[in-house]
């Protein structure tokens, strides 16, 4: 899985990017000595039934969802707007030993299966992780190296600190949106029963960090397509 992935393969990419659970580790550019020892291996299969699940929140949970628990939020800048496939590039960096990582690509997978399936015609979804959760000499091993352009761009916004996202140089997201200490050690399996229960605070933190995900989007990425979800963000 490497290279240039658009927003159709985030149902492939979420079996490499979220099936690693949040365990120790820490933002940074590869140092830490954490590793999640049980976490399935990269590349597990989720079960189909999950992904569905995952897939099929409705907005209107994710926009009723108590914002309590959200201490970041994508912040607008003048960026370079990098662009693939002919289309404004939505940029995640992130690297398996991060755990702030790990609690991000839970908001991000669900917000992003709101904007395509197999095809996506607003914009590419490039995900890049750095590194891996095995550890290396002082850090851990390499997996992905970012393009010049993309590597001057996350460096210049927070000196290669993880996680990173931006959306077409519009706005950037410098941390994880909600705090990953709740879901730390938890099994795949239980965090995912609780998204989209607004009444759980990881459930709540999950589906409101997708919504704010959702409309950063639709003002930045997807000239506020498709019409139906962006709506709903905006008048949730």
């Amino acid at each position: 899985m490497y290279g240039i992935l658009t927003v159709v393969l985030v149902v492939i990419v979420v079996a490499v990017l979220v099936i690693v659970k949040v365990a120790g580790g820490g933002s940074g550019s590869g140092s830490g000595s954490g590793v999640d020892q049980a976490s399935p291996p990269a590349g597990t299969p989720i079960p189909a039934a999950t992904l569905a699940k995952l897939q099929s929140i409705p907005l209107s949970t994710l926009t009723a969802a108590p914002t309590s628990g959200v201490v970041a939020s994508p912040q607008s800048v003048s960026g370079e707007a990098l662009t693939a496939d002919g289309k404004p590039q939505m940029l995640f960096i992130g690297a398996e030993f991060c755990p702030h990582c790990a609690a991000e690509r839970w908001a991000l997978y669900v917000a992003l299966s709101k904007f395509g399936t197999y095809t996506s015609p607003y914009f590419t979804f490039t995900p890049v992780e750095v590194y891996t959760n095995k550890p290396q000499g002082d850090g851990y091993a390499p997996l992905q190296t970012p393009t010049q352009a993309q590597l001057t761009l996350w460096q210049d916004a927070n000196n290669g600190s993880f996680p990173f996202v931006d959306f077409g140089g519009k706005k950037e997201l410098l941390s994880a949106q909600y705090i990953f200490t709740p879901l730390q050690s938890l099994p795949f399996s239980t965090v995912a029963a609780q998204v989209g229960n607004n009444s759980t605070a990881i459930g709540a933190d999950i589906d409101a960090s997708a919504a704010q995900l959702i409309t950063t989007i639709c003002g930045t990425l997807s000239n506020d397509q498709p019409s139906d979800v962006c709506s709903a963000v905006h008048s949730g």
